[in-house]
Parts: C-alpha cells; structure tokens; sequence
C-alpha cells in the first residue's frame, strides 16, 4: 500500500500500483487510479465553495444532497442511494450509484473534521472488486495530515 493525497485534500492509503491521474475536465481534485477505469478522488469544499457562513454538519448535509442530486440529473446513474457512513471514525455522508452503460459503481463521502474549516469529499468509483479491496482503506485510513 502507498499513501496518497495533497495538502488541504486529506490522505488515505491506495494500493501500491495505482499511479496519478488528471480528470479531462480539468478539476481541481487530486487523483490516483488503476488502469484509467477504477479511481480514487480527493476533493474539498471551503465555506465560499459552498456559499454557507460555517462549515457545520448542515453544510456537509447539503453537499452531500447536491451531489446525489447532480448524479440523478445528469440520468447516468442507477440504483442511487444516500446513508451514513464512517470515514476514520467521522460521520460521514455517502452518496452510491451504479453507471448504466457499465455497471462501473462510484462511491462518495462526506465529511467534515474538528481542525478543518472544510466539507472534505472522498469518492472511488470502479468495478466491485476494486470497491471490496479499497473501500476498507478509504474508510479507515483517510487523514487530514500526512
């Protein structure tokens, strides 16, 4: 396993032969992938990001919604679902879709931490064997120091 991450992202541990990628839709998100098709992501929402005075566990509420709903807008997605979650022993909320064309499963996270003044977004989207090995690694070892 390798840590991955960026400053102000967050860190958490991908297996060793994952390598960096760079969205097409230039982004601002820090990623590893594996093969171009499975992917972890590393993003944060600041208090301007989300047009909110304070980052609370509202505003994580609230970009957590925003998202599920941008996935069920966009129609690419199936059997989408919302729930609580843990991200290193923090509340989190999480967002769950299957693409339609492929059957490809995107995971999200959301969350907030006592120090940080962030929503932290965490997500991983890939087949279901790349969900089973990773997802236990996003969960537990995501930080938001290195």
């Amino acid at each position: 396993m390798q840590q991955i991450g960026k400053e102000g992202y967050g860190y958490l541990y991908v297996p060793d032969n994952w390598l960096p990628f760079t969205d097409l839709d230039g982004s601002d998100t820090y990623q590893y992938t594996r093969e171009g098709y499975n992917i972890v992501t590393l993003y944060s929402y600041t208090k301007e990001d989300l047009a909110v005075e304070k980052i609370d566990q509202l505003a994580v509420k609230n970009a957590a919604t925003s998202y599920y709903y941008g996935m069920e807008s966009s129609n690419i997605y199936e059997n989408l679902t919302a729930s609580m979650s843990e991200v290193a022993g923090r509340e989190a909320y999480q967002v769950y879709g299957t693409v339609k064309s492929d059957g490809k499963i995107l995971c999200a996270w959301f969350f907030k931490t006592e120090k940080n003044d962030k929503v932290y977004l965490v997500s991983l989207e890939g087949d279901k064997e790349t969900l089973n090995q990773v997802l236990p690694y996003i969960e537990g070892t995501w930080t938001a120091t290195k």
